[in-house]
């Protein structure tokens, strides 16, 4: 099941669900989350049955370049910094150990700021003016 958000719109959190993939293409930004989603509170809440999760986001034209405009603070003991990233370095988040988890997010003015943790906490700034959700169903919950 296919449902789109324009990003004025109240957009689903996401809270706790691990990504297992980034892809960045032209003018889109794909999250595909884990199997078994349904197991999350979270999840529950928002689409109950669903086994997993493919998110776009569609990008605005200040978000498309091969540098991305995608900023990760990366916090550590000592401080904090941000940087801007390639695409290839965020398509790698979801590499690292224990695994890239979606904890929230907020929407301003045709941005969104994603709050992401792995083993250091991200936050990702995009320009998007919708989001897709792709709801894969479980084999469990259907009739």
């Amino acid at each position: 099941m296919i449902r789109k958000y324009k990003i004025e719109e109240a957009i689903p959190i996401l809270h706790d669900c691990v990504i297992t993939k980034i892809a960045v293409e032209h003018d889109h930004m794909v999250f595909t989350f884990e199997d078994e989603l349904y197991q999350h509170e979270s999840i529950q809440q928002i689409h109950p049955g669903a086994k997993s999760l493919i998110m776009t986001f569609h990008l605005t034209r200040f978000s498309r370049m091969d540098e991305y405009r995608l900023y990760v603070r990366k916090a550590s003991k000592r401080r904090e910094s941000y940087k801007r990233i390639r695409k290839e370095t965020l398509m790698r988040l979801p590499e690292y150990k224990p695994g890239l988890v979606y904890l929230y997010h907020y929407v301003g003015a045709r941005e969104m700021i994603l709050h992401l943790c792995t083993d250091n906490n991200y936050v990702l700034y995009v320009c998007a003016d919708e989001v897709e959700f792709n709801w894969i169903e479980s084999q469990k919950f259907m009739a």
